[in-house]
């Protein structure tokens, strides 16, 4: 871990690897801090591009001014925007650019089911939502998470991070 609020390393490289293997045309993320997430992802998706001519590209929403600065210098020259806006705002900035392929969800701790059901309808058929901090040491999103599953049709895998981080996929 960078810092206490970045996602663990071990996260940071999975984040990466679906990049990487799912060659994702749109990633966006919830919750940029201080951009490592956007970075790996933002990296991976630069590979993408040049080894198998497979662009894509990432929207990484952060509601702190400094912080999204701080993002946006660390992913200076890689196909990574910062939206330095909170997702939950009334009219939140739309990215515009297409079904998003994969989802990453790190915000506030109570805003990540709900920013699930804002981003759903733009979900591409094929997509991957990624939540992270649904671990025992995170109450708030795995509950808010398991009730909203009973009353969704989601799959949801939890995997064992020292922080907790669960893929998610709805059913067609």
């Amino acid at each position: 871990m960078y810092d206490g609020e970045t996602a663990e390393v071990e996260v940071l490289s999975f984040l990466a690897s679906m990049v990487h293997l799912l060659k994702p045309a749109l990633v966006v993320e919830t919750g940029s801090a201080y951009g490592y997430s956007a970075l790996y992802m933002g990296q991976a998706l630069r590979l993408n591009a040049d080894r198998y001519n497979s662009p894509g590209e990432l929207y990484s929403y952060e509601a702190d001014a400094g912080r999204a600065k701080q993002a946006k210098l660390r992913c200076a020259g890689l196909p990574v925007t910062i939206l330095c806006q909170h997702t939950l705002e009334p009219e939140p900035i739309f990215w515009g650019a297409g079904p998003i392929d994969m989802l990453y969800l790190d915000s506030d701790l109570g805003a990540r089911v709900r920013e699930l059901e804002i981003f759903r309808e733009s979900l591409s058929p094929r997509h991957v939502i990624l939540m992270h901090d649904t671990g025992e040491t995170h109450e708030s999103p795995r509950t808010q998470l398991e009730e909203y599953r009973q009353t969704h049709q989601l799959h949801v895998v939890n995997l064992a991070t020292p922080r907790g981080l669960s893929v998610l996929q709805f059913q067609s």
